[in-house]
């Protein structure tokens, strides 16, 4: 059911940005009103599936939506170095405060330091769920993380960059040439 709603974020995301021909512009009201809409939309319609579900599905259930409905609302966010705040907020700002509000989580600030000391298993890209970080390389010094992102499923990813707080895929030959790797936070 997950599934659903991520598409239907990655669809909405996506007409969004075609209709910006590719230069910045942060999302208005009305965009973002329809996406969540879409979005709740395809919810109401998978919702009978609900019943079918154990406890403990119904739980992780309940926090995936919690983690897209605190991502959602990080969507259009503007990119500011060492910001952590929806004024503007950097890639390793936007991790440590979306696992502070949706699971209670205290992460390092940067993202060398989130790779290092907050990873508790490291995966590959097709190992991935959701909620897993995502790591590169950006600059010249080789092997050093520098950037990091939050994983939806199907390879997308959602990360504060040059564009502000988007959903990019990892398919992508820039982030195919710089990624490091993947981790389970502990």
């Amino acid at each position: 059911m997950i599934k659903y709603i991520i598409k239907g974020l990655f669809l909405a995301i996506a007409l969004s940005s075609l209709a910006s021909c590719t230069i910045y512009r942060p999302l208005t009201a009305a965009q973002k009103a329809r996406i969540e809409a879409e979005v709740d939309a395809m919810w109401a319609a998978n919702h009978a599936q609900d019943a079918k579900l154990t406890q403990a599905q119904k739980e992780e259930e309940r926090i995936e939506r919690n983690l897209l409905n605190e991502l959602k609302s990080w969507i259009g966010t503007p990119y500011r170095y060492g910001g952590n705040s929806r004024s503007g907020v950097d890639c390793s700002g936007l991790v440590c405060q979306v696992y502070q509000n949706v699971y209670g989580k205290s992460l390092s600030r940067r993202s060398e330091d989130q790779y290092k000391y907050d990873i508790k298993n490291y995966l590959a890209g097709n190992q991935l769920n959701t909620g897993d970080l995502v790591f590169f390389s950006i600059d010249s010094k080789a092997g050093n993380v520098n950037h990091v992102g939050i994983y939806l499923d199907e390879y997308m990813f959602v990360h504060a960059g040059s564009k502000g707080v988007v959903i990019d895929d990892l398919r992508k030959a820039y982030w195919i040439k710089y990624w490091i790797a993947g981790g389970k936070v502990k």
